[in-house]
């Protein structure tokens, strides 16, 4: 005899009271949490990134850590050191959190908790200094899901082709692109210790008129991707803006270097602008 049929002979009220026990058990003992350790450097997938020496002292070493992929989420560690002349003289160490869902939790103990097909996931910082980048790619964020957070997170929302404009402290220097390619810029910005001269021309825009012409970095249209988002058509236009115009291309792009393509515009359309001489376009060549 089989535990099937053993279980069918079973009274109605002993079959009611072992599915009860079932029930509570499951919900007493849910599926415990995989723990995604910011301080974890065993992850597979290793990338290895410096700029071109040929045309700049300027370098980034960039390790990333593959934590997490699947069709929903994309978890990475992201460590990066800029050096001039091999000198390092800047850092950063963050995990990125790309998601196509809203089942997140982000909890006062510098925490953030995903659920991905039934399995929740717990991302925790290795560090004070360790950054968490949330990004909704398609959505918007669940509302106050950051109002209790006490540590560094950064929270980017609908990750679409549709247009944003985000400031950066630096009166006449704007973003202009998905939250994704605004989160590149902004962690290259982060790290202009690495580059004296660009450093000191981002310095005195600083001191020109808030009022004034602006230079607005843009991304070059990316197409549909299910994870970064779709990045932005240029053709659109910046509506209601004057400003001196830099377009980036994809910095997704297989093969392409796009922190050097950045600080090229950069270092060029702020050269203009300190000589007060803020006209045309500053594109990056195709």
């Amino acid at each position: 005899m089989n535990r099937a049929s053993i279980m069918y002979q079973l009274p109605r009220s002993a079959l009611d009271t072992l599915i009860s026990h079932l029930r509570r058990y499951i919900m007493t003992n849910p599926t415990p949490s995989v723990l995604l350790n910011g301080r974890s450097t065993a992850c597979s997938g290793l990338c290895y990134v410096e700029l071109n020496e040929g045309t700049t002292p300027y370098r980034q070493d960039q390790d990333i850590y593959p934590l997490l992929e699947t069709p929903e989420v994309e978890i990475q560690r992201r460590l990066t050191d800029a050096k001039n002349d091999f000198e390092p003289v800047a850092s950063r160490d963050e995990i990125v959190i790309w998601s196509k869902t809203d089942n997140i939790r982000v909890s006062e103990v510098r925490c953030i908790r995903i659920e991905i097909a039934g399995q929740p996931y717990l991302i925790e910082p290795s560090s004070d200094q360790q950054e968490l980048v949330l990004q909704f790619a398609g959505k918007q964020a669940p509302t106050g899901i950051d109002a209790h957070f006490s540590g560094s997170l950064r929270l980017d929302t609908e990750a679409t082709q549709d247009k944003t404009l985000i400031d950066t402290q630096i009166p006449n220097l704007s973003i202009y692109g998905t939250p994704q390619f605004q989160f590149r810029v902004l962690a290259q910005l982060a790290l202009l210790a690495g580059q004296p001269a660009l450093r000191e021309l981002l310095q005195s825009a600083r001191k020109g008129d808030p009022q004034g012409e602006r230079l607005i970095l843009m991304q070059l249209y990316a197409g549909n991707n299910a994870v970064h988002g779709q990045g932005w058509d240029p053709r659109t236009g910046v509506e209601g803006a004057t400003a001196i115009t830099s377009i980036l291309y994809d910095p997704y792009a297989h093969g392409e270097d796009a922190v050097t393509a950045l600080f090229t515009v950069l270092y060029s359309a702020l050269v203009d602008l300190s000589v007060g001489d803020p006209t045309g376009e500053v594109a990056f060549p195709d």
